[in-house]
């Protein structure tokens, strides 16, 4: 086997297949495992493709090509269990590897110990695989920012992770996702998938706060469509109700918490339920925020890094409950690109460092 002289990373999740070369290119391919897991390999195979098409040249990409993988897709209900999951995806990405680009490409699998080399290995230590996505960028910015401490504060689509490090080390108190839950390390609210029954239990009104209806009716992205925080996209229908992310049919769907309809319910009402229910998502995050921080004086915390889809927001939350902290951003450290694909992109990197240009993983 040739030396491997490029790294690419995947992340494969529940929602969305992000890809990054460790230059700093990546992609980001929104994708409902759980609607259509038998198109999983030909989706990575899709990526894959699309990455080298931008990036070599046919002759030289197998034999100098590593992939490094991880996950958190496994916790889709289209499994029936994390275990039969885990196997999914690693058989997945091993094919789609393999078609697209050979079978001398190593390929890596990232768990919370660090790189195994093979998929058998990761098989045979699933638990450790299954959703070791955020540990990999964890891992990666406690190295890049080494002899510092820090909260990496990674704000994304559907959860937000919290996770303290120290002289290069992560200093997670949780491994799984249930234990991270526990901890607080991994919080279940996102900028676009969050149902909002799920974080408000009531919306003003006309002068008056009304319960809301506990129904899959609207989610954090209609509330950023509302407030222009994201653009509006009329072929995006990954919407509550399976129509277009516009401003107007997101208040359609925000009309339906209350049991209205777009008919009885005006723009002005919209905006007005979208300011409360941004102060109650800031609220949220806000307060998990200081819990982590105060479990050291302020004066120990080198930084707070901020990172994922979300970034300018946890960097607003981060400026508000933390002003004498440092931010770094990802965003402006490692462009755009690889900042929504950050583990991704970490593990990319973390692979370059352990495996030098000169050797590869056998």
């Amino acid at each position: 086997m040739k030396p491997v002289t490029d790294w690419i990373g995947l992340d494969i999740g529940g929602a969305n297949i992000k890809l990054a070369h460790e230059s700093g290119l990546a992609f980001c391919d929104p994708f409902c495992l759980w609607k259509a897991p038998q198109q999983l390999a030909a989706r990575i195979k899709h990526l894959l493709q699309r990455a080298s098409d931008t990036l070599w040249d046919e002759e030289s990409l197998c034999p100098n090509f590593g992939v490094v993988a991880t996950m958190t897709g496994e916790l889709a209900d289209c499994y029936p269990t994390k275990k039969y999951g885990v196997r999914h995806i690693l058989n997945s990405t091993s094919e789609a590897v393999r078609v697209s680009l050979g079978t001398e490409v190593p390929l890596l699998i990232y768990s919370t110990s660090g790189f195994l080399p093979h998929v058998r290995a990761a098989l045979e230590s699933w638990e450790a695989v299954a959703a070791a996505n955020w540990h990999g960028l964890a891992q990666f910015v406690a190295s890049w920012q080494l002899n510092r401490t820090g909260l990496l504060f990674d704000l994304g689509s559907t959860t937000t992770d919290l996770i303290p490090y120290s002289q290069g080390k992560v200093l997670a108190n949780g491994s799984t996702d249930c234990e991270r839950l526990h901890w607080g390390e991994l919080i279940y609210v996102g900028t676009l998938r969050t149902p909002l029954c799920s974080l408000i239990q009531e919306l003003p009104f006309r002068g008056q706060h009304y319960p809301v209806a506990k129904e899959f009716f609207a989610t954090m992205k209609d509330i950023f469509l509302l407030s222009g925080m994201i653009a509006e996209d009329e072929e995006d229908f990954d919407t509550a109700d399976g129509r277009a992310s516009t401003k107007e049919l997101a208040r359609g769907r925000l009309a339906r918490m209350l049991c209205l309809d777009s008919e009885s319910y005006t723009m002005e009402d919209a905006q007005l339920a979208t300011e409360y229910v941004v102060n109650c998502y800031q609220e949220v995050l806000g307060k998990s925020l200081v819990r982590h921080l105060s479990q050291r004086k302020e004066s120990e915390w080198d930084q707070i890094v901020v990172s994922g889809s979300g970034e300018h927001l946890a960097r607003s939350i981060a400026q508000k409950v933390a002003p004498g902290i440092e931010i770094v951003s990802l965003r402006d450290s490692w462009g755009v690109e690889a900042s929504t694909a950050a583990p991704a992109f970490a593990l990319a990197k973390l692979a370059s460092q352990l495996y030098p240009r000169e050797g590869s993983p056998s």
